[in-house]
């Protein structure tokens, strides 16, 4: 057993598949409710047709981003024992495990579970303007949205194996 299947085993998949779940629900509603309003547009003049593409970035996509890397970054390095919280890597120390290995095993379950959660916005996102508007979808200019929600994920999750590298420095022995 890899230590990869270890650490995907050690987190009781379910929770996160259930916040993830949670989470994109509240998208598609706030995806279907921006093209609804882009659809029927309303304005001073009462209702428009739609002229600009349905944005990609929803509050409830940042904030599923956010919870989903700190929720997962949260299950991988720290635990809980004798009600009190300790760094998990302390408890490898012994082990003959290079902490390369460790934290490349961390970092694929926290890729692949971002890489869900992308491609599953993307899919609720397109599934969301083909219906809406089908062929008349203006879906081009939120390609650059969703490489740029990529590039910004992969960053909130090297800032946060940076900040357990450091807190991996700061308690050892």
């Amino acid at each position: 057993m890899t230590l990869y299947q270890i650490e995907k085993k050690r987190l009781h998949a379910s929770y996160y598949y259930i916040i993830m779940v949670i989470i994109l629900y509240v998208y598609f509603i706030q995806a279907q409710t921006q093209a609804s309003i882009q659809t029927y547009g309303l304005n001073a003049d009462g209702l428009t047709a739609a002229v600009e593409p349905v944005s990609f970035w929803h509050p409830a996509f940042w904030a599923g981003l956010a919870i989903e890397t700190v929720y997962l970054n949260f299950r991988l390095f720290w635990i809980r024992e004798r009600d009190q919280l300790s760094f998990l890597l302390r408890k490898y120390d012994t082990l003959p495990i290079l902490k390369r290995d460790l934290y490349m095993a961390k970092a694929k379950v926290m890729l692949k579970i971002f890489g869900i959660y992308m491609v599953l916005s993307i899919i609720i996102y397109y599934f969301v303007i083909f219906t809406m508007f089908g062929a008349k979808a203006i879906w081009v200019p939120s390609i650059s949205q969703i490489i740029l929600s990529i590039v910004l994920g992969l960053c909130i999750i090297l800032a946060l194996l940076g900040i357990d590298w450091l807190q991996d420095i700061l308690t050892s022995e």
